[in-house]
C-alpha cells in the first residue's frame, strides 16, 4: 500500500515533485514512537522497562509497543507522506531488547534502495551505525 501510493504520486502531476528539495531530492525522516503503554495490559510482543526502581524502591514494569515511523517530508510543505513502519519488538533469541537503531537498520535494508532510486536522502534522529546525531544520508550502499 505504501509503495503503491508513492508510485502513484510519482506518476501524478505535482505529486512527488512538490516534495523535492536540496537539488531535487526527497527527504525521508525516520523516528521512533510508542503507540501503546500500560502497567497491566501486555502481550508477548510487548517491550518492557522498569520505572521508579532504585534506592530501595522496587519499581513498576511498564509494557509498551513502539515503531520506527518513516515519512516523506519537505520543509515548507504542510503535508507528509507516511511510509512503511518498522515495528520495534522483542527479537527471537536476542539478549537485549530491540531498539530504534536496530529498527532503522532493518527499515533501510528493506526499503532504502527503492527510495534511494527516487533520489531520497534519509534522516534519523540518531545515525543507525553510531550513537552520534545523524545528518542527511544521500549515498546508498
Amino acid at each position: 500500500m505504501f509503495a503503491e501510493t508513492v508510485e502513484f504520486l510519482g506518476r501524478s502531476e505535482g505529486g512527488l515533485d512538490d516534495f523535492r528539495r536540496l537539488g531535487g531530492r526527497l527527504l525521508i525522516a525516520l523516528d521512533g514512537t510508542e503507540y501503546h503503554c500500560s502497567k497491566s495490559i501486555h502481550c508477548r510482543h510487548c517491550s518492557r522497562r522498569l520505572r521508579g526502581a532504585g534506592k530501595g524502591k522496587r519499581g513498576e514494569t511498564e509494557y509498551f509497543h513502539a515503531m520506527l515511523a518513516a515519512s516523506l517530508v519537505a520543509p515548507g510543505h504542510d503535508k507528509v507522506i507516511p511510509l512503511e513502519p518498522e515495528f520495534i519488538v522483542p527479537q527471537d533469541g536476542a539478549d537485549k531488547q530491540d531498539c530504534e537503531n536496530a529498527a532503522a537498520k532493518r527499515w533501510l535494508a528493506a526499503h532504502g534502495r527503492r527510495y534511494a532510486e527516487l533520489g531520497a536522502v534519509f534522516r534519523c534522529r540518531r545515525s543507525p551505525s553510531t550513537s552520534r546525531p545523524a545528518r542527511w544520508h544521500s549515498s546508498w550502499r
